[in-house]
Formats: C-alpha cells, structure tokens, sequence
C-alpha cells in the first residue's frame, strides 16, 4: 500500500506561545520551526513544528473565534497523545514542580507492565504518560498485566 508509518499529530492552540513553552520547557520536546501562511483571503496561520524522538506534532493557532473554545476529552475522536517516560516517579515530581496539573496520577498499568498517568496539555488536550516496565509495544508475546484485562487477538 505504501504508507510507512506516522508523520505527525496537529493540535490546536488555544494560545501558540503558551503551548510551544509547554511543550518545549515542560515536556522536553525541541522547536524545530515555527511558520506563516498567508492564505489569497488575507487570513494568516501560525504553526509550530517540535518535535520528541521520531514524534512531531504540529501546534497550529487557532483562529480567534474558536481559541474559547473548551476540549472535551470525554468526546469521540482522538483521546490522548501518548509520550513514554524513562522513570515516572521523577517525571512526575518533576511535572508537579512546574505546576503540572494530574488528572491521572500515576497508577500501574493493566493492559501492559508498568505505570501510567494523565495530564492535560495548556489547551486541554490530554496526555498520557506511559512508563513500560520489561514490556514494551514491540513485545509480540505481551500478555496483560493485570487479571481484569484479557488479550482476545
């Protein structure tokens, strides 16, 4: 079919430059590049390019009509990104140092052998961290780790 795997994520921001320092100075990810399109209406779109091991995501300012806008994560569509942690104890202490908010503190996993948490990114969009402990997504013989949660394919 010839598609080789995934590019990037977008995100909205409800407010670029707060989101960019989020994601940069918080989470640790590097800004590649920040960019303007003028579109033939006269209309401009910022975005910034960071990026986290082979992970981009594209942070786009919203338009001004639609930055009060609040995100649902409750809603269908897409429901967190996920970032992997090397040590979630330090990560999480480190997080809460710079006032990030848990609406997940972290807690072991039940799909996969280790810990997991949630926080919320400046917009609302959600996050998953995700710390695998002698398991990871390229363990084809995985096995949950927790009784409640059972393997069908």
């Amino acid at each position: 079919m010839g598609i080789m795997g995934m590019d990037h994520v977008e995100v909205w921001a409800k407010d670029l430059q707060e989101s960019l320092a989020f994601y940069t100075d918080v989470l640790g990810f590097r800004h590649l590049r920040t960019t303007e399109a003028r579109r033939p209406d006269g209309a401009v779109h910022e975005q910034a390019c960071i990026t986290l091991g082979g992970m981009m995501i594209e942070l786009i300012a919203a338009p001004a009509e639609r930055a009060s806008e609040e995100v649902d994560v409750g809603r269908m569509g897409v429901k967190a990104i996920a970032l992997t942690v090397e040590d979630m104890e330090s990560t999480a202490a480190g997080l809460r140092e710079r006032g990030v908010t848990f609406v997940q503190q972290p807690k072991p996993g039940s799909s996969f052998n280790g810990w997991r948490a949630e926080i919320l990114d400046p917009n609302g969009i959600g996050i998953e961290l995700r710390e695998w402990i002698d398991d990871s997504i390229h363990n084809d013989a995985w096995q949950p780790a927790s009784e409640t949660v059972s393997r069908t394919a």
